[in-house]
């Protein structure tokens, strides 16, 4: 044995994330910035938040907390507020990367929340997605309907695949008009956008990478697929995009609760890598767009370490979940249900003792 040398790490040990260091400051950069904070605190305006009235507008969002009580002195804030007059000196602005203000960064957006249409920004957002994915064919392919891409690629992955029977393909010889009536079955009358040819690999890989399928099945986020090396190897890019486009309509055959399971993976995994192209394009298709309790897992901010990209994820996914409950799209598997509709959770709640403040207030205990 050698003394000297390093220690064998296998491949397969993945090594853990390098934590960004907490910013410090010293008590004279806090004194500097102690004016200007209390200045912008000084022109809020004053919001009533009961049982406190005359609260500064910066601090309501620490009200909605637990326990912010403990570590939030309300009275003495207000009182502060109160001795600092504004003054008519120009603040100095805030850095380019700090956004205030921003209407996307508002994902509790009333318009979203009651559908179909989306906000302003939102639509914006899918405009734009819209725009630059149609530029090209593939994009244009994608942005059909749910049910014209499904019936297209099945009727590939039946009649022109490798894995297809050699009856499929002697049918598609001798009657092809058989063929068109199967598409207009599944696609519905009219001209659709045909999709690339099955032996067109790159042009599917691109699908692949488009949709966020390719990190679905090498597992790049913390949703785990278990796939082995010898089914990637043995199908093609055509048939893998097959495999998880028809996640959409997956359900488990057996009761599955608190679980992540198909019909869930594909929208997730393209939130989770902060793909904006991928969700609108996959929500467009019909897959399962997760409800705003689901970011209560704390993987999400783990994943989406920019708040600007965590808040435009979460008020996408509001709109898109809110227009598929409204058009009635949302037929898909949902395992996990809120915690308030669980049974324990309620039993929990009804026999859970409240505190001073919150008997005072009449909030129930979260």
């Amino acid at each position: 044995m050698n003394p000297s040398a390093s220690a064998f790490v296998p491949k397969w040990v993945k090594t853990p994330p390098v934590q960004p260091r907490k910013a410090r400051f010293t008590k004279a950069e806090l004194k500097a910035i102690q004016a200007p904070a209390l200045q912008l605190v000084a022109r809020e305006p004053r919001v009533a938040v009961p049982p406190f009235h005359g609260v500064p507008a910066s601090l309501q969002s620490y009200l909605n907390l637990r326990n912010y009580i403990e570590y939030v002195d309300i009275e003495a804030a207000t009182r502060i507020v109160e001795t600092v007059s504004p003054t008519l000196n120009p603040i100095p602005a805030p850095p380019e990367k700090v956004v205030f203000n921003d209407p996307v960064m508002d994902y509790y957006c009333v318009q979203c929340s009651k559908g179909p249409l989306p906000c302003g920004p939102i639509g914006e957002i899918v405009r734009g997605v819209r725009r630059r994915e149609q530029q090209n064919s593939l994009g244009a392919f994608l942005f059909q309907r749910g049910e014209v891409v499904l019936g297209q690629v099945a009727t590939l992955l039946v009649f022109d695949s490798k894995r297809s029977s050699m009856r499929m393909r002697k049918l598609k010889e001798q009657c092809p008009q058989a063929i068109k009536i199967i598409k207009e079955f599944l696609c519905g009358e009219g001209f659709h956008i045909p999709p690339p040819p099955v032996t067109a690999h790159d042009q599917w890989r691109t699908l692949n990478q488009m949709l966020k399928f390719d990190s679905i099945r090498d597992s790049k986020t913390i949703i785990y697929t278990e796939l082995s090396k010898y089914w990637k190897k043995s199908h093609t890019p055509f048939e893998q995009f097959a495999h998880f486009l028809f996640y959409r309509d997956d359900a488990p055959a057996h009761r599955s609760k608190n679980m992540i399971t198909h019909a869930q993976k594909p929208v997730l995994v393209a939130v989770l890598s902060g793909d904006l192209d991928a969700v609108v394009m996959l929500s467009e298709l019909g897959y399962f767009v997760p409800p705003d309790y689901y970011w209560s897992f704390p993987f999400f901010k783990d994943a989406l370490r920019d708040a600007r990209m965590y808040n435009v994820m979460r008020h996408l996914c509001i709109y898109y979940y809110q227009k598929q409950s409204e058009r009635g799209e949302a037929k898909n598997f949902n395992p996990i249900s809120p915690r308030s509709q669980r049974p324990e959770a309620a039993v929990a709640a009804a026999f859970k003792p409240k505190t001073a403040l919150e008997a005072l207030i009449g909030a129930p205990q979260k």
